[in-house]
């Protein structure tokens, strides 16, 4: 953080400003961050265009919108760069999220991170090898989702989709339903559950379904936050969005 940039101490984001690129029918993401944001940190995003949920048209999201997104946040003097799709990264072949994290820094000179980087980082923090999985997608992205885990190590005892197709209908489920799908499939032996989807409403049930199962719930909202955060190198404490903000 330079004088120049900062001489105004005043206004939002002279602490941090993070950059934060979704596809386009995310609702989620951009008013749950600014709800929940430290003192003086700041969030701007951009949005990658994409009319499907399939494999194919988030590749195709990737190919074409993705770095040009990253490019356009990073004007802003963005401090982080969070690429915020759990879908994209679990669809690709392995290693994708680390040439991506390569080719955002290489770009911009700023660190960065994905939703799934920062999944992994916070089952790490907490040492939790068995997970169970709820999610919105239908079953190949799920399925993808699963492998991605299991992939990196981590076991998946249960995993749930909802089936949505609809891109913008990622964000329909509430809490209540996303609640009741986590009970239908919960496992006692997971050390914590993973609610894929960064346009899904799995912050509303957080607090609650840790004081129920005594496990941490790390989702694809809250968890990137948390690591754009800390790479940012702000380490306030947040309340509202379970342990992980309040732990580390």
């Amino acid at each position: 953080m330079t004088p120049e940039r900062y001489a105004e101490e005043s206004h939002d984001g002279w602490r941090a400003r993070l950059g934060v690129v979704v596809p386009s029918p995310n609702t989620v993401l951009e008013p749950l961050y600014n709800k929940h944001l430290p003192d003086r940190v700041s969030v701007h995003f951009a949005r990658m265009f994409i009319d499907g949920v399939g494999p194919e048209f988030l590749k195709e999201m990737d190919r074409t919108s993705g770095m040009l997104a990253v490019r356009d946040v990073n004007s802003c003097g963005a401090d982080v760069l969070l690429y915020a799709c759990t879908a994209s990264s679990v669809v690709q072949p392995p290693g994708y999220d680390d040439d991506l994290i390569r080719r955002i820094t290489d770009l911009t000179g700023k660190p960065a991170t994905t939703v799934t980087a920062s999944l992994l980082v916070a089952l790490a923090a907490y040492h939790a090898s068995k997970v169970v999985i709820v999610s919105p997608y239908a079953e190949d992205v799920e399925q993808a989702e699963r492998r991605f885990f299991e992939s990196n190590g981590v076991q998946v005892l249960e995993s749930r989709g909802m089936g949505i197709v609809e891109p913008r209908g990622l964000a329909g489920p509430g809490g209540d339903v996303i609640a009741r799908t986590v009970r239908e499939v919960w496992d006692a032996r997971a050390d914590a559950v993973v609610l894929g989807c960064a346009n899904f409403r799995s912050h509303e049930v957080i607090d609650d379904l840790e004081a129920e199962l005594g496990v941490p719930v790390l989702t694809s909202t809250q968890a990137p936050l948390w690591h754009s955060l800390r790479l940012a190198g702000i380490e306030d404490r947040v309340e509202g969005l379970g342990m992980l903000l309040r732990d580390f």
